[in-house]
């Protein structure tokens, strides 16, 4: 039971967090249509890791950048949600769920060495931003990407949403279009679980 909660927690965060800053209105403004964005209902994302079953996310409901999501994974079903702007994708992973305390994942705008803290008790979550492309070189969708790379540090006994975080890495990569299109967990062990993106109909025709 473990094992299925530790991948569902990194896959649902993973391809929950898609976002085009060439297309996503900011949440400040109030006209915001989701229709034009992303994440626009009915959006869906595949994702898996070799050993763990495929999990899919669907965009079921988006009012004004605040999104919720469908993931199917192991066929159950639940749910999540977050905020995404123009160029910042933020969970609420760490807060147990309160859209108040959002913790950024990735800022398109960001420049290799920026770093968002988020704090637990006496312990600091980190995300790095530690590689960014000036040309198109990782692969992902059988296409080659520009991308951004942030590295997530975990302190050893923090929990995701009531469950031992399993993982003290993880290297995730974002590209302007797709949003997020890979990851590198490391668990607490050293063993290294590469989570691909296998399929998404977001992005097409922009």
């Amino acid at each position: 039971m473990k094992r299925l909660n530790f991948l569902l927690l990194i896959l649902g965060m993973a391809m929950f967090f898609v976002s085009s800053c060439d297309k996503i209105s900011d949440l400040v403004n109030p006209d915001i249509n989701p229709d034009e964005t992303v994440a626009k209902e009915g959006n869906t994302w595949s994702g898996s890791a070799s050993g763990f079953p495929e999990a899919t996310i669907t965009v079921d409901q988006n009012t004004k950048g605040i999104a919720t999501f469908k993931l199917n994974y192991n066929n159950q079903d639940y749910t999540v949600t977050g905020k995404i702007s123009k160029t910042k994708i933020e969970d609420f992973v760490y807060s147990g769920g309160d859209a108040s305390k959002g913790f950024t994942l990735v800022d398109f705008d960001a420049k290799v060495g920026d770093k968002w803290e988020y704090a637990i008790g006496t312990e600091k979550v980190t995300r790095e931003v530690i590689y960014k492309s000036t040309t198109d070189d990782f692969y992902a969708l059988g296409l080659l990407l520009k991308v951004t790379q942030v590295e997530e540090t975990i302190p050893a006994g923090v929990t995701i949403m009531g469950y031992p975080a399993q993982a003290k890495k993880i290297l995730w990569t974002f590209n302007h279009k797709f949003g997020w299109v890979g990851a590198e967990v490391t668990k607490t062990d050293g063993t290294v679980i590469p989570v691909y993106l296998t399929n998404t109909n977001a992005g097409s025709g922009k």
